[in-house]
């Protein structure tokens, strides 16, 4: 599953956080529902998302700065396989997003991921922006249903058995697990994609 997958590069990315000697403690979330990182669009939700917050020890008790040390192990950290990987430094304060942040509306979705892969690539022209990224690819977009409700009765359904429907036509339903070879596995049955 995606959050599977989330897991498993936040484990890779947790072997390199351990070893900054700087480094109080830190805290992982997996499947995150919402983000502190500035700079990332204002946060997300889905299994697809994960952060690692690292406290620091007092400035007092180090010799590197806060910047200093995300720096030793962007490079280390941005090569994890798998996901794309950034480093972000918090800024002091609640999150006020990134210091520079294009932002492209649109209803066309290639036409916004044209547009903002060329605004991506002169953004990575210039000296000295770090962590230069687009969020296109984590959009899921939206879907909504207005329900008959005059139609639904007639059929003898309520709005909850045609909602637990859409979802399922989506989604699918988790129907078993089945263990190979010490791995769970869950089975979801889908309507067939046409």
């Amino acid at each position: 599953s995606s959050l599977d997958k989330t897991s498993e590069v936040l484990k890779e990315a947790e072997k390199i956080v351990r070893k900054i000697p700087e480094m109080e403690n830190y805290v992982t979330t997996a499947g995150g529902g919402y983000s502190m990182f500035a700079g990332d669009g204002g946060g997300g939700s889905g299994g697809h998302l994960g952060y690692i917050s690292v406290n620091l020890k007092e400035k007092k008790t180090r010799e590197r700065k806060s910047y200093e040390i995300a720096d030793s192990i962007r490079d280390e950290v941005e090569k994890i396989q798998g996901g794309e990987v950034r480093v972000q430094e918090l800024q002091a304060g609640p999150p006020t997003g990134a210091a520079f942040e294009a932002r492209i509306f649109g209803d066309d979705l290639q036409t916004l991921s044209v547009i903002a892969k060329e605004v991506k690539e002169m953004a990575e022209g210039i000296d000295g922006l770090i962590n230069v990224s687009d969020t296109v690819d984590e959009s899921s977009g939206e879907l909504t249903f207005e329900i008959d409700h005059k139609k639904i009765k007639l059929y003898g359904l309520d709005v909850t058995q045609v909602a637990m429907n859409i979802r399922q036509v989506i989604f699918g339903t988790d129907v078993t697990t089945v263990n190979l070879g010490g791995d769970d596995i869950k089975v979801v049955v889908k309507y067939k994609d046409e």
